[in-house]
């Protein structure tokens, strides 16, 4: 009988530690159930990828591997974010060009995805072992995790290479968002791409942004600066535009740029890579090297943003 009364006070102490423990505990990360539809614009076909899986392949064509292990986490989790959130099992728009599918690999449209073949065949052998496993990594001990914004997904926005500063959203897109705003970057000097040149003859730059083709110069005027120090708007030759229309146009590095008129063309040097907006990879890397974690890294370029496990609704 004692021994019945001493099994049964230890499976009531049990019972009442594990029944708060399991409605109490967080979920465990839903992230590799999900499947992810992606388009391949060059086989023109359709593939379903478990999320995890499918953002290694994002990481290792959106940055470089040799980065810091606390930027290649950071991009995980920007990656995540933009994909949950353009994925049409959480009610996202999914893809703009293929219907049928979440993302398409192309950079342009979604975000930049490579096989393991496009791996191999990139870094080779033995660097593809060992790039691989630094990728997956940063991915698997992110797992689950997203940016979210007052309970919201945000619009996790990222770029190469900023210059100085980043950019307001509002500024090169036109819808402002609490979270992306302009930052100092002074910790990614070390890209390749922060300072660029780009020469025209003036027979090109006409054609480029869709003029009568001329031999004689444009005259441009800057009209207005954004707070990170690129071109938000000028004329040429009177007519206006926005500076990030024009720097898509001519095909320049960033639109942070100024300009040399010679007698046989025009000379652009730019500041920075991309639009400028969100994180910077280059200056997530010089944090890293730094010694930030990928949480300090992503709170500082989403201003206000939390860091939190996805959950599944419904």
């Amino acid at each position: 009988m004692k021994q019945a009364l001493s099994g049964l006070f230890l499976f009531l102490v049990v019972f009442l530690i594990l029944i708060p423990y399991l409605l109490t505990r967080p979920p465990r990360p839903p992230a590799e159930k999900l499947t992810v539809h992606l388009f391949l614009t060059e086989r023109g076909q359709l593939r379903r990828l478990e999320l995890e899986e499918y953002l290694i392949g994002v990481v290792a064509g959106e940055m470089p591997a040799s980065f810091g292990l606390e930027a290649l986490k950071a991009q995980a989790v920007a990656a995540r974010t933009v994909t949950v959130k353009r994925m049409r099992a959480f009610g996202g728009r999914g893809s703009s060009s293929h219907p049928q599918a979440d993302l398409s690999d192309d950079p342009g449209e979604s975000q930049a995805w490579l096989s393991r073949r496009d791996m191999l065949k990139k870094w080779g052998f033995r660097e593809y072992l060992r790039n691989r496993a630094r990728i997956t990594e940063a991915v698997k001990s992110t797992a689950g995790l997203v940016l979210t914004y007052k309970g919201e997904l945000i619009d996790a926005v990222y770029h190469s290479t900023s210059g100085p500063r980043t950019e307001n959203a509002g500024e090169i897109w036109g819808k402002d968002l609490p979270y992306l705003q302009s930052v100092t970057c002074s910790f990614g000097e070390h890209s390749p791409k922060y300072k660029g040149e780009k020469a025209f003859s003036y027979a090109e730059f006409w054609t480029k942004l869709g003029m009568e083709p001329a031999s004689a110069p444009p005259d441009l005027r800057i009209l207005e600066y954004t707070a990170g120090g690129r071109v938000k708007t000028l004329t040429v030759n009177g007519r206006k535009m926005h500076g990030e229309v024009f720097r898509r146009l001519l095909g320049l590095n960033s639109s942070c740029f100024s300009w040399r008129l010679s007698a046989g063309g025009i000379l652009f040097q730019t500041t920075g890579y991309g639009h400028g907006v969100g994180l910077c990879q280059y200056g997530a890397d010089g944090l890293a090297r730094k010694g930030w974690d990928f949480r300090s890294i992503l709170k500082y370029y989403y201003r206000g943003a939390e860091i939190v496990r996805l959950q599944i609704r419904g």
